[in-house]
This record gives C-alpha cells, sequence and structure tokens, in this order.
C-alpha cells in the first residue's frame, strides 16, 4: 500500500503546474485587453482633438492586441478623417466581412455603405508586365515594401496618397524602381515591357608590366647612346691628336709613307674606325630609345576598351486619361 504515496505529490505537482499555466495565459489575456482598452480610449480622445495621425497609430495597436469589429471601424473612420481613403476603404470591406460572418446585418449594411462611398474616391496603381517579362525566372513585383501577388498584375490596386515605390526584379535582369505620387482618385499605370541584363564586366585595368619594360629599354637605349657619343668624342680627338703629330713632324700616312710613322699611322686609322662605328651605335641606340619611349607613351596614353552601359533606365512619362481613366502613366525599357 505505501508504495503508491510517492505518486501524490507528483500528481499534485502536475495539477498545480496546470492551473498556473491557466492563470498565466489567462492574466496575460487580460493583460492585453486593457492595453488595447488604454489604447482605444487614448485614439478616441485625439480623434475628438483632430489628431488624427495620433489617432489612427492608437487605433491600429489596439486592434492588434485585441482585435474587434468596433475597434476595426473605429479605425476605417480614422483612416477616412486621415485623407488614407484606400485604408478605410479596406477596413470598412473587412469589418463587412467579419459582420456578415457574425450575422450582424445591421453592422455589415453600415461598413459596406462607408465604403461604397469612399470606392469612387481611391487611387488605384496597375501594374501591367510585358509579355516578354511574363516567363522571367525570379520575377518579383513589390510595392511599398510589400510583394505584388502575381495575380494581381494588371489589376487596379487600391492605394492611399502620397509616394509610392514599384520595384521590379528578376534574376539575370538589373531591378528597375519606379518611384510614383498618387493624388486624389488618380488612376495610375506602370508599364513594365523588359529589365535589361547586366552588362559585361569590365575589362581588368590594363597591366604596367609592358610599360615598364619600354620604359626601362627606352632609357637604356638613351644611356648607350650618350655612352657611345661620348667615347666616340675620345676617339676623335684621339684620332685629331695623332694626326697632327704626323703632320706637325712632316709626315704623312700615305701608302708611301716612311716607316718610322706606320705606328701611329694605324693608331690613327684605328682610331678613326672605332669613331665613325661609335657614332653609328650611337644613333642606333638613340633611335631605339627614343622609339621604345614613345611606344611606352602611347601604351599609357592609348584608351582602354570600354565596355557600353546598356543598363541606363530609359522613361516616358506621360498622362492618361480615358473614359475610365486618369493619372499618370511610366512606360519605357530599362
Amino acid at each position: 500500500m505505501n508504495r503508491h504515496h510517492p505518486r501524490r505529490p507528483i500528481s499534485l505537482l502536475l495539477a498545480t503546474a496546470i492551473s498556473f499555466s491557466g492563470s498565466f495565459v489567462h492574466a496575460s489575456d487580460a493583460s492585453r485587453e486593457k492595453a488595447a482598452q488604454e489604447f482605444f480610449v487614448d485614439a478616441m480622445k485625439m480623434m475628438s482633438a483632430k489628431r488624427y495621425a495620433d489617432a489612427c497609430e492608437k487605433f491600429a495597436r489596439s486592434l492588434e492586441l485585441d482585435p474587434g469589429m468596433g475597434t476595426q471601424f473605429r479605425l476605417a473612420e480614422c483612416y477616412e478623417k486621415l485623407g488614407r481613403l484606400a485604408s478605410a476603404y479596406e477596413q470598412y470591406l473587412a469589418v463587412a466581412d467579419a459582420a456578415k460572418e457574425a450575422q450582424k446585418k445591421d453592422r455589415e449594411l453600415v461598413a459596406r455603405k462607408r465604403a461604397d462611398a469612399l470606392e469612387p474616391r481611391v487611387a488605384r496603381l496597375t501594374i501591367v508586365i510585358g509579355a516578354a517579362l511574363v516567363d522571367v525566372p525570379g520575377l518579383e513585383v513589390v510595392r511599398d515594401g510589400a510583394v505584388v501577388p502575381k495575380e494581381l498584375w494588371g489589376t487596379p490596386i487600391y492605394i492611399d496618397p502620397g509616394d509610392h515605390v514599384v520595384t521590379i526584379k528578376a534574376t539575370g535582369r538589373l531591378p528597375l524602381e519606379s518611384k510614383l505620387w498618387a493624388e486624389g482618385a488618380a488612376r495610375l499605370v506602370v508599364n513594365i515591357t523588359s529589365l535589361e541584363k547586366p552588362p559585361p564586366p569590365a575589362a581588368p585595368p590594363r597591366s604596367k608590366v609592358p610599360a615598364i619594360a619600354m620604359g626601362a629599354g627606352g632609357g637604356l637605349g638613351i644611356i648607350l647612346g650618350a655612352t657611345f657619343l661620348g667615347i666616340r668624342a675620345a676617339k676623335i680627338s684621339e684620332a685629331e691628336g695623332l694626326r697632327d703629330t704626323i703632320q706637325a713632324a712632316g709626315g704623312h700616312c700615305r701608302p708611301d709613307r716612311p716607316a718610322e710613322y706606320a705606328g701611329n699611322c694605324d693608331a690613327l686609322s684605328s682610331a678613326t674606325s672605332t669613331g665613325d662605328a661609335l657614332g653609328t651605335s650611337s644613333i642606333i641606340s638613340f633611335v631605339v630609345g627614343a622609339g621604345a619611349l614613345g611606344a611606352m607613351g602611347a601604351y599609357l596614353l592609348w584608351p582602354q576598351p570600354t565596355v557600353q552601359q546598356s543598363g541606363s533606365v530609359k522613361l516616358r512619362w506621360f498622362p492618361t486619361v480615358t473614359p475610365g481613366q486618369t493619372g499618370l502613366t511610366v512606360s519605357g525599357t530599362f
């Protein structure tokens, strides 16, 4: 009999835990309802003070904490006062649908009547995707940060007045961002016919090694040319000195020259020949060096091949006025 006793504390603990958990959930719900009520009361005061932006924020927070048709209807009214007619229209419709489901006919009729009265005054945006783009892999349409489902492409979407951003992107294509302004009951159309593919990667920077090599070769040619020119000048000076010595002694270097002048004449001939050879080498070195330096300059200054940037945005903006549509159309190739 005693062996069954230890189970009683365990059962008691489980019961206590379950009871505590239920109490915690109940307390949490009560706390949310209390906070929601406080937000609602504050929002009503702000509505009376015509602080509609602050009031709408409070109503939205109250609705998030404790969803209810009454709060949602007040939020719709607040949006209407604030001028956010699309948001008000959507909230009225949501209240009407919820009231219909709850079989509250009077509330449904009031909410739907409000929505019907707003509907002609609400701005609309139609995003048209060209046939060539529809099947592009990864194609995504984003409006004001929210993805637009494919079934809504080409369908008028209710939008509030003010700035709106439409972003189109796809795999392997350059993204497109269009900024629009909605005013009153405008009927705006964004018509996207294509998305440009990214340009090829830019060519790598031109290597400087050839320029360095040509510069070094050109410099060496100039140095050698100057060196050869200096040695040539020394040889010419040596030859002139030998000639003056032979002439001063009354000798000559003709074939019938006296034997005592043979050494000086041979030295004179060698110095003259060497000077001529050095002069030729100097000219060649200067020409080669100058050519190498010129080639280096041409290499550095010649424009690099550039990749044509074809990803620029080309837009055409024009008013759209038809029996059923007025506003602004954006069309072009991107």
